[in-house]
């Protein structure tokens, strides 16, 4: 066996060294997002969501899906009816809207207690 190349192998110099893969949490230009995600949650090794960090896109998601709806409703007012893509449309964009709010992680068990100044109401007025 001989070490000299075919004669019509290409030489060695004219195909570039194959890129060694990214360490685990290393981003590097040229990722496409499933990978920079995939880096990124690595190189965080955290649990929590930093969804505070976003204010300012959560409340210009808010203002749009409020924009939204104020179009929607003006369409249902203005025709004086609501078609099925109008009713389909008003339920998602009413989902959207009322997922964008985190919920709190108390719950109310009993109504808050009335305040010395409430009055309630008087029973003859339901009879």
């Amino acid at each position: 066996m001989s070490s000299t190349p075919a004669p019509d192998a290409a030489p060695s110099w004219l195909y570039p060294k194959a890129a060694e893969p990214p360490k685990p949490g290393e981003i590097l230009d040229g990722m496409d997002y499933s990978e920079r995600l995939w880096h990124h949650t690595f190189a965080t090794q955290d649990n929590d969501v930093h969804f505070l960090e976003y204010r300012v896109l959560h409340r210009l998601n808010i203002f749009d899906l409020q924009n939204q709806l104020a179009k929607l409703k003006g369409a249902c007012w203005k025709d004086q009816k609501a078609s099925a893509e109008d009713l389909k449309m008003l339920k998602n964009t009413l989902h959207d809207y009322s997922m964008s709010f985190p919920c709190s992680d108390e719950v109310e068990s009993e109504p808050p207690e009335p305040a010395a100044n409430d009055t309630p109401p008087s029973e003859e007025r339901f009879s």
